[in-house]
């Protein structure tokens, strides 16, 4: 079915909204394919989303040297400790994650260095959300942003 002829309602902030959900899912397949294409248990997991938002939130904690606990991981995303535990614990048996005492980490070779072709996914889907954005800014009154892109 074509948009012009659906009767769907109009979505406010259309283009923004897309941006968003665009550099999100990108960036989620990013990570998927990054720590869980070699995994065949990670992969086949009832919750693959799950698990992306769990890589995401141990790679933010290790960059910020706060590294995660399941008890902080369960909290920061709003999950039972015990859900955050075994999927955590899962997926340092298949070698996606070290655990070091009670803390999570990434896996050294992969806090080593970022695979290039995982960097220019990631740089290209946030390169296209900024340029899609942009033009929406100045409506926003907290954003006193100056931001070129070239073309």
């Amino acid at each position: 079915m074509s948009s012009a002829t659906n009767n769907f309602p109009p979505v406010a902030g259309a283009a923004e909204r897309a941006a968003f959900m665009r550099l999100y899912l990108e960036i989620g397949n990013a990570l998927r394919d990054s720590f869980l294409r070699d995994n065949e248990a990670l992969k086949n997991d009832a919750d693959v989303s799950l698990l992306v938002r769990i890589t995401a939130a141990v790679i933010l904690g290790h960059s910020e040297g706060r590294p995660m606990t399941a008890h902080k991981l369960a909290q920061y995303l709003n999950i039972d400790r015990a859900t955050a535990k075994r999927k955590l614990d899962k997926m340092v048996c298949v070698g996606s994650l070290v655990r070091e005492g009670e803390y999570y980490l990434m896996q050294p070779t992969r806090a080593e260095a970022l695979p290039p072709e995982v960097e220019e996914r990631f740089c290209r889907a946030f390169y296209d959300a900024v340029k899609a954005l942009v033009p929406f800014w100045h409506l926003h009154p907290n954003f006193g942003v100056t931001v070129q892109i070239e073309h």
